[in-house]
């Protein structure tokens, strides 16, 4: 009934990507540690009547990914009932924020 989040080492040794740091938030949010590779969870059942997350990362989960990528995360997976979302922002996407004087998160 909580989101989970964290981010990752990535072992070239092994070519593996592993688990680095993982922190637990509240139902619908988490202030997860940032890395090459990071993740967060989105919990499967309703909290109440009036509060049900989806799988589907939502607009919140996306400027967060996308303040993200702009500190370096090349890769977010979202960790849902449905399945795992793999997201990346395209580089002239990053690109035209990073030129913004106005930041947006």
């Amino acid at each position: 009934m909580i989101e989970h989040g964290g981010n990752t080492i990535l072992n070239f040794d092994d070519q593996v990507i592993e688990g680095a740091q993982e922190k637990t938030g509240a139902y619908n949010s988490v202030q997860m540690p940032r890395g090459v590779v990071d993740w967060h969870s989105h919990p499967r059942k309703c909290k109440n009547d009036n509060m049900c997350a989806i799988g589907l990362p939502s607009p919140n989960d996306m400027i967060n990914i996308t303040s993200g990528a702009l500190n370096g995360t090349q890769r977010h997976l979202v960790y849902s009932a449905e399945g795992t979302y793999s997201i990346t922002v395209c580089p002239e996407k990053l690109r035209y924020l990073e030129k913004k004087e106005t930041k947006f998160y």
